[in-house]
């Protein structure tokens, strides 16, 4: 597995929460595998069966649609997150015994900024553009049936692992959020 060009030892050690609430393999990854209106809380996302055919399908060396852009920026000669991934994780340890070790944290989108970079996934301060974006152009990964520019997803965040090896807080603002340090004290 560590000289295939399409796996990635990511589904079998990591997940992403997003502020809509719902999980994905990782940031890069370009569908979502669980419905957009499902949410599971990580630890029941991770060890179910969309996760599952996900690690089947790497363990077989297949090229997957999702990690196009990771494959892209191979092939331009960047670094991917599938290549920092691989070198970050055992293979060993992780790929007979999937285990949640390493957990992407955005509980919310809550930000005082509005960088042009950015989206409304990131900051709730982005919502009336893309809201009226939306009528012009299809938007993919918001859903706008929500009728708030503010989206938090503490709720799937009820249990972290004891033994988890990495958390990555990442926006909204993090630390704007009060919500948070009440999490990080679980």
């Amino acid at each position: 597995m560590t000289n295939s060009k399409y796996f990635c030892i990511a589904p079998f050690v990591h997940i992403m929460n997003s502020p809509s609430g719902i999980p994905s393999p990782c940031c890069m990854y370009g569908r979502n595998i669980i419905d957009m209106h499902e949410r599971k809380s990580l630890v029941d996302a991770f060890y179910g069966e969309e996760w599952t055919e996900l690690r089947k399908t790497m363990m077989k060396g297949e090229y997957i649609e999702g990690c196009k852009v990771c494959y892209d920026n191979e092939q331009k000669g960047t670094l991917s997150l599938r290549e920092d991934m691989n070198s970050l994780h055992s293979f060993d340890e992780f790929i007979s015994a999937p285990r949640l070790s390493d957990i992407q944290l955005s509980v919310s989108n809550k930000c005082n900024f509005k960088c042009v970079t950015c989206n409304v996934q990131s900051s709730d301060s982005w919502y009336e553009e893309e809201k009226e974006l939306s009528n012009i152009i299809p938007r993919m990964g918001f859903p706008y049936e929500h009728s708030n520019a503010l989206l938090e997803s503490y709720e799937q965040i009820n249990e972290i692992p004891n033994d988890l090896d990495v958390l990555r807080l990442v926006g909204g603002e993090p630390f704007m959020e009060n919500k948070l340090y009440d999490l990080l004290k679980k």
